[in-house]
């Protein structure tokens, strides 16, 4: 009866010790998340960026020559800051772009 009654014990403590070391993991990775989603600034693909200014894709390479968007590029792709693509809607340089007949943000 020991035996049963110390193998019952030792199941418990083992189930205890790995719902506690679970637990501590996934709070451990929900903070490194949360801080590299802190650090690393959003960005944009080309895609994203004629959707949010409701330009076409061409429209956007036209921006990008001009110098009015800047993208930042990782291996050949360009990406684009999030507070970059707000500020330049912000201070209106690129209302002469937008699509006609459709409203923006």
């Amino acid at each position: 009866m020991s035996i049963t009654t110390t193998f019952v014990q030792a199941q418990a403590l083992g189930d205890f010790v790995h719902s506690i070391a679970k637990e501590a993991y996934e709070q451990a990775y929900a903070d490194i998340m949360e801080r590299m989603a802190k650090q690393a600034p959003r960005m944009y693909t080309r895609k994203e960026v004629a959707e949010r200014l409701n330009v076409s894709l061409p429209t956007v390479h036209e921006l990008m020559k001009q110098g009015i968007i800047v993208p930042t590029y990782v291996g050949r792709k360009p990406l684009f800051k999030v507070q970059d693509i707000e500020e330049a809607i912000s201070t209106g340089e690129l209302r002469k772009y937008k699509r006609r007949g459709t409203t923006q943000d």
